[in-house]
């Protein structure tokens, strides 16, 4: 990582001493707190927390369905903010970042190879230690990436969600793809038609969502409406629900040959079906979970305005307004089409 120097500040970040924090004590008992301002030391960065987006993660989290963290919590991983204060010399004051929320150990094979999503120890922010829904957020240099100066903190919230978009998607051999199916066409399925329109511009893009608010947002993205009745087979199915139910519909979507990308998480209990079929079309199956601490790609996606925030988010909410928000499950209201994301304090 490069030697930050001194900038100036753009962004007018208020002193505090306290932190306000959305806690997650149980399954629905999530509150905000005030809490005691962390030190800081050599090697982290304070940073200001501007926008955080909440995802399925979060959803599940506050559900106790997650099984991978340990209450109680602040939850939050998709997080831009600020730099307040730097004991690392790799980030200055003023600086703008996005949080690269990924744990792993860092000595495994996997870790070693450049696959730290394969790490034995692999963990995320937000789910197993505490995470940016909160005022400010200390953690080490090495957990921060750079936004372009071109680009807005509204528009960079979607960083992290881009770079999910950016693994599956390199997945996928381009070069015969006619036709492509989205399954999901929530935040992340959204993400997809968008880059999508760019990176393959010849491919002719399908969604279904059972959910018409949704559905409705992806055609007008870009996507063709698809119907499990009498409609064309494809090349490529890309899950992102992850449920028996999808895994068969992308089954029967799927062209013999073709390949079919899960990113949508199973949940433990999830019985897939459908073996004999895949197995006599001949079909390559593909699970994406997590990805790399490379996230140039997505900067490039962002700062390019392949991804912008007026295509995806759907929602804007304080701390205050999350308890309710999660305890309620208002994500699952059909006028929530997109992403909700928390402003925790305006971009100056």
């Amino acid at each position: 990582m490069a030697q930050r120097a001194q900038r100036p500040n753009r962004y007018k970040i208020k002193e505090a001493c306290s932190v306000k924090a959305v806690v997650i004590k149980g399954a629905g008992d999530i509150a905000v707190v005030d809490g005691d301002q962390q030190a800081l030391q050599e090697g982290q960065v304070r940073v200001a927390v501007q926008r955080v987006g909440l995802c399925g993660t979060d959803f599940s989290l506050a559900q106790g369905q997650l099984g991978l963290n340990t209450f109680p919590v602040t939850p939050g991983h998709e997080v831009v903010g600020v730099v307040r204060e730097s004991r690392s010399p790799h980030w200055a004051e003023g600086d703008p970042v996005a949080l690269d929320p990924l744990l792993n150990c860092g000595s495994c094979e996997a870790c070693r190879s450049g696959h730290p999503q394969w790490c034995n120890q692999v963990g995320v922010i937000g789910v197993v230690q505490e995470g940016g829904l909160q005022e400010e957020l200390v953690l080490g240099a090495q957990h921060w990436v750079r936004i372009p100066d071109a680009v807005s903190l509204r528009d960079a919230v979607l960083l992290e969600p881009t770079h999910v978009v950016s693994t599956v998607l390199s997945t996928v051999n381009w070069e015969s793809i006619g036709d492509l199916l989205i399954l999901g066409t929530g935040a992340l399925g959204l993400l997809l038609i968008r880059v999508l329109t760019y990176l393959a511009p010849h491919t002719t893009v399908w969604a279904y969502d059972p959910v018409p608010e949704r559905l409705d947002r992806a055609v007008q993205a870009s996507a063709r409406r698809w119907s499990p009745q009498g409609a064309p087979a494809v090349d490529v199915v890309i899950d992102g629900v992850g449920a028996a139910a999808s895994a068969d519909m992308a089954a029967q979507a799927i062209r013999p040959g073709g390949h079919i990308v899960v990113y949508g998480v199973p949940k433990p209990d999830t019985a897939v079906t459908t073996a004999a079929l895949l197995f006599r079309k001949n079909v390559q199956v593909t699970y994406s979970r997590l990805y790399s601490h490379d996230f140039s790609q997505a900067v490039a996606w962002i700062e390019s305005g392949w991804v912008q925030a007026s295509a995806v988010v759907s929602d804007e909410l304080t701390l205050d307004q999350v308890p309710p928000f999660l305890r309620e499950k208002r994500w699952l209201l059909p006028q929530r089409w997109g992403k909700a994301v928390v402003v925790v304090r305006e971009e100056g």
